[in-house]
């Protein structure tokens, strides 16, 4: 029940969390600048909430989960690999809605600091600081650098959001043994996001020892609480495995698991200066610029993960985390922990699944930066300790990037005017914590300037005008209008070759989803794997691993891509073509040379044995698989639906065939209403053996790991019951 005294509170906080928003947003809004900010949120994001809307829309139509998504590259499960964790919960809020996604998402995210501002109250209020300290802690948790960092990437953010609310069920548990909240807020997480999820888990022994101990519990009862929370733990998880069972399934045949490029130091030195520095300054001031500047504090690794420390909440805050490391022992024992994370890279390999080092683990550092800021400010201080910490932090923000940008040959000085500005507001917050009575006027002035420069300011944040945007994400028309003209066309199965620098500006590898076009061109790094073993034959990453794009004329005839979309006929991908139509002005080419949907092979090699992709050549990795001969192969139709292909063909005898769809465990295979085996051939594609004469065939696709994990969330839901309904004999023993 919320009283007089906290809704007056939670209205404050909310006015202030609107008015600081509004130094972010009301600069997109008055002036043609869109709000896309980060290069993901361009080549990715956007055209991902177009193709979750069109997903979401037509399994409403047909009554059918969506679980696979032909349109993702050259198919993808998209249940496992996107639904829970690039998509957004709140695209579910503007499914329905036509307004463009960089309104969407300036919507989105204005909500979500209102409700990040929120959460945040409820854990501050709970650990009982006083009125004005819990507004402060809330608004400096919705404005950190690293908030203002992760914005760029929506669904991250969504999880972040709520993490406050987590580690308030955890204080509920320690305290009162109540448990339901800290069940409820986990299987809402993992739903949420259960990549960041796991880093989550890892910090919570560090959050659980901390609370315990901060208040004093009984020691001997610590051990019997540990292990009853973490039993409420696996029920959640339990619960969760619906999704997160095949997630992880999908997740173990990815490259980048295991792979880490620094175990205990960095190869850059700069990622120690970045440490040292990142308290006092918000690097949001300097990186993801258009400058080169840029690379001052930004550290790409060699499995390209990019490191920027984020830890930075206020001026305040770099003095009195200072103050508090010194005149407590006990947050002396807390930073030593928190910094031998951040400096080993072993620990913040662990966040990212034992993969290659990741900062983005860096939002729980910023809380308890709050947390113990807080306890410092409540109580009487040594200003003349203030005063010593106050020059030392003004002497590291001066001298430091110097010193980098020295060592790493990099004019600093067009943008240095950004660490003279925090040095100056670093001497403004001293005066300001010496009468804390106006602490929440600088703190708000402070986080006004921060978020304005952070955000609009960032010259790769308002890179691009609103009417560039709305042009190239209709160049093709709106929605599925290129898909249906070309349907009147050919009604069967096809891919479509996009010529990106001519037809999408070179703005993105992912606007086929806009258009609803099944292409050869993608910038995803959760596609299927088995995609990227093409490499194997031609060239087909780019950039990235994960940035593909097939020129390879033998392995586009594979493909059955039978258009292209060029304004430049020198980049036409086939050998022999014809101009069919035009579309907008667009020349619409058609392959001449195209080959069928089911295919049979007059050679059979062991991958092994081959040298590059050979269209009369069937390459298998099983050893074990028989081969019957080449036979003439006659195809009846092609329909794709959700989750499922059905086609027909006849065949003179038995045979190995192989059809352009990536190879899955989640795709099961049906020849006349029975069941046959499936497997891996020509990289990563799906093969069975045929049977002479017509066949009907059915492909359908349930995501590897779903039944069982549906199984496990009915078990998990049971046990929960099971301990609701004896919870309060629970409770009396505990």
């Amino acid at each position: 029940m919320i009283n007089k005294k906290n809704l007056k509170e939670i209205s404050i906080l909310i006015f202030l969390t609107i008015f600081i928003s509004s130094f972010i947003f009301i600069p997109y809004l008055i002036s043609e600048k869109a709000y896309v900010i980060g290069w993901d949120m361009r080549t990715q994001y956007s055209s991902f909430y177009v193709s979750f809307k069109n997903i979401i829309i037509n399994s409403i139509k047909n009554f059918k989960f969506p679980f696979y998504s032909w349109d993702y590259f050259l198919g993808n499960d998209y249940y496992s690999s996107k639904m829970f964790y690039y998509q957004d919960i709140f695209d579910l809020l503007f499914v329905f809605t036509r307004l463009k996604y960089h309104y969407v998402v300036m919507i989105q995210t204005f909500i979500k600091f209102i409700i990040s501002s929120c959460c945040m109250y409820k854990l501050l209020k709970y650990k009982g600081f006083k009125s004005t300290f819990v507004i402060i802690g809330s608004l400096l948790y919705t404005f950190s650098s690293y908030s203002l960092d992760i914005i760029k990437d929506p669904f991250f953010h969504s999880f972040c959001i709520f993490v406050p609310l987590y580690f308030y069920t955890i204080d509920k548990y320690l305290l009162e043994n109540k448990f339901n909240g800290f069940i409820l807020i986990t299987i809402f997480l993992i739903i949420t996001n259960y990549y960041f999820f796991f880093g989550l888990s890892f910090f919570t022994i560090f959050y659980y020892i901390y609370v315990y101990f901060k208040n004093r519990l009984d020691i001997n009862q610590f051990f019997i609480k540990t292990l009853i929370l973490i039993r409420y733990y696996f029920i959640a998880v339990l619960i969760s495995s619906i999704v997160l069972l095949p997630s992880i399934l999908f997740l173990s045949d990815n490259p980048r698991l295991s792979k880490s490029s620094d175990f205990l130091f960095y190869s850059e030195i700069k990622i120690y200066f970045s440490i040292l520095v990142g308290l006092f300054f918000p690097f949001n001031f300097t990186s993801n610029r258009l400058n080169e500047f840029n690379s001052v504090y930004r550290y790409v690794s060699k499995y390209n993960s990019v490191l920027s420390v984020f830890i930075f909440t206020s001026s305040i805050s770099s003095i009195l985390i200072p103050y508090s490391i010194i005149k407590k022992n006990i947050n002396k024992i807390i930073y030593i922990i928190l910094y031998l994370m951040l400096l080993i890279p072993f620990f913040s390999s662990i966040y990212q699944g034992f993969s290659e080092a990741t900062f983005r683990w860096l939002n729980y550092f910023c809380l308890i930066n709050i947390v113990l800021m807080l306890e410092v400010l409540d109580e009487k201080l040594d200003f003349k300790l203030l005063k010593k910490i106050t020059f030392i932090v003004v002497i590291v923000l001066i001298i430091s990037t110097p010193i980098l940008g020295y060592i790493y040959n990099i004019n600093i000085f067009n943008e240095y005017k950004y660490h003279l500005l925090i040095c100056l507001l670093t001497i403004i917050a001293y005066h300001f914590i010496k009468n804390k009575k106006y602490v929440l006027y600088f703190i708000v002035f402070e986080l006004c300037i921060y978020s304005y420069i952070s955000v609009y300011k960032n010259s790769f944040y308002s890179n691009f005008d609103k009417s560039f945007i709305n042009g190239v994400h209709s160049v093709l028309g709106e929605n599925d209008e290129l898909e249906t003209y070309l349907k009147e066309i050919d009604n069967g199965f096809y891919r479509v070759y996009v010529d990106i620098p001519t037809i999408y500006w070179d703005y993105s590898n992912n606007l086929n989803l806009d258009y609803g076009l099944m292409s050869v061109n993608t910038y995803d790094s959760t596609l299927n794997y088995q995609n990227i073993k093409l490499n194997n034959f031609s060239e087909v990453s780019k950039y990235l691993p994960w940035v593909l794009e097939i020129k390879d004329k033998k392995i586009l005839e594979f493909l059955n891509v039978k258009y292209a979309i060029s304004t430049d006929i020198n980049n036409i991908p086939f050998d022999k073509y014809e101009v069919i139509g035009s579309f907008k002005g667009i020349p619409i080419y058609k392959n001449i040379s195209e080959s069928e949907f089911v295919k049979s092979y007059k050679i059979y090699r062991k991958y092994n044995d081959s040298n590059g992709c050979q269209i009369n050549t069937c390459l298998i990795s099983d050893e074990n698989i028989k081969f019957n001969g080449y036979s003439n192969i006659k195809e009846d139709y092609v329909v794709l639906k959700e989750n499922e292909v059905l086609f027909g063909f006849s065949s003179e005898k038995n045979t190995i065939v192989n059809i352009p769809i990536p190879f899955s465990k989640g795709f099961n295979i049906y020849i006349n209403g029975n069941k046959v085996n499936s497997f891996e051939s020509n990289g990563g594609f799906l093969s069975f053996e045929a049977i002479e004469g017509y066949q009907d065939v059915e492909v359908k696709f349930l995501p590897y790991g779903f039944k069982l994990g549906s199984l496990l969330s009915v078990i998990g839901m049971i046990l929960y019951g099971i301990l609701m309904f004896f919870s309060n004999k629970i409770l009396k023993k505990t």
